[in-house]
């Protein structure tokens, strides 16, 4: 009887430190289980290597500029060099000619001045004029011709003449919308959804640029921030109605705010309504996934957890180790009740003959 009852106590206690270990190693952080962190050495030369120098360089020198993000000398001096890489290729002269005729002739430039040249174009109508003639020969050849550019380029050209005379400055501000929006739809940076609110108002003719109203906060901010920086904010924008709101969120991060809505993940926004521009910050060091959790904690725990839980992830270890600890609670558990049965039905047995034996 001692003897299993001894047996029977060591694996119950067997089963609960394994349930308080899987609980403390595992559990407390099984919400990052869906989380894939951002290796930022992997992410900068992946885009170094695809040609992407811009990306390269802003999305190095945002990561450089996170907290915490000096931890790991190692690390930390291998993004800097694919850094200081991209900027010596952005600054080559050839490079920096062939973005700029990409832009002017096919509006197709990754960098500010290329685009900037591009949405020139569109203003002196040039612009619009091509885009109507390439949709045109699209047409003509049977090919898909994109009804937003169409559209956008057709008002454009319209907005030109309403440019000469008093209504000089309404068409002005309206063909630099265009511009920006023209842009941004060759960079895929529109969503199907505003997508279709704009080309509804936009068939609407010079009437219905009322409905674009928005885009003027997104015309402001690109004047202090970049033509770059507008596609992003439109990029966050599902609507037209959301484009103040992702302008706002994008000013707490000043200069920094185009690479936040770029790689802060898609819940950038309402995270840093939520939290605060200092907390997602913190976060976006391990990329967007983890800019998502903060819906769950704060920043200090979930970069606490994220160490803890790449720590446990690094090789294999995490789920042989989970495994393991899952078999002792099933396995000991398992021994604990058949012992604790034993042990009852000896008790029982002892009982019944003691009864018998009085009778």
């Amino acid at each position: 009887m001692g003897v299993r009852l001894t047996l029977a106590t060591m694996a119950l206690t067997l089963v609960g430190g394994a349930a308080a270990i899987n609980w403390i190693v595992f559990d407390r952080v099984g919400y990052l289980a869906d989380v894939v962190v951002t290796d930022p050495v992997e992410h900068a030369t992946e885009l170094y290597n695809s040609g992407k120098y811009r990306e390269a360089e802003e999305y190095s020198s945002f990561w450089l500029s996170l907290p915490g993000a000096d931890e790991d000398p190692q690390e930390h001096a291998a993004v800097q060099a694919v850094e200081q890489a991209a900027r010596e290729k952005r600054s080559d002269i050839s490079y920096q000619a062939t973005e700029v005729t990409k832009g002017f002739l096919l509006d197709e430039s990754v960098e500010d001045y290329g685009q900037a040249a591009g949405a020139l174009s569109s203003l002196l109508v040039v612009g619009d004029i091509r885009d109507l003639v390439r949709e045109g020969w699209h047409w003509t050849q049977g090919e898909e011709v994109d009804p937003f550019i169409t559209s956008l380029s057709a008002l454009g050209v319209a907005l030109t003449a309403v440019s000469i005379g008093p209504q000089a400055p309404a068409g002005g501000a309206g063909k630099t919308g265009i511009a920006v929006l023209k842009a941004a739809k060759r960079a895929n940076k529109i969503p199907p959804r505003l997508e279709k609110e704009i080309l509804l108002a936009v068939r609407g003719g010079t009437k219905g640029m009322d409905k674009l109203a928005p885009v003027a906060d997104l015309v402001k901010y690109g004047e202090k921030q970049g033509l770059a920086a507008t596609m992003e904010v439109l990029a966050k924008s599902e609507t037209l109605a959301e484009i103040p709101r992702v302008v706002r969120a994008a000013e707490k991060y000043g200069d920094s705010g185009r690479a936040m809505l770029r790689w802060g993940g898609k819940d950038v926004v309402r995270m840093t309504e939520k939290r605060g521009a200092a907390e997602v910050r913190a976060a976006a060091r391990y990329g967007g996934d983890a800019v998502a959790k903060l819906e769950r904690v704060p920043a200090r725990a979930l970069v606490r957890d994220i160490k803890h839980f790449t720590a446990l992830t690094a090789e294999a270890a995490y789920a042989t180790m989970k495994l393991f600890l899952q078999v002792v609670e099933i396995l000991f558990g398992a021994v604990a009740f058949i012992l604790s049965g034993l042990g009852m039905m000896k008790t029982a047995a002892e009982f019944l003959a003691r009864l018998v034996l009085r009778v």
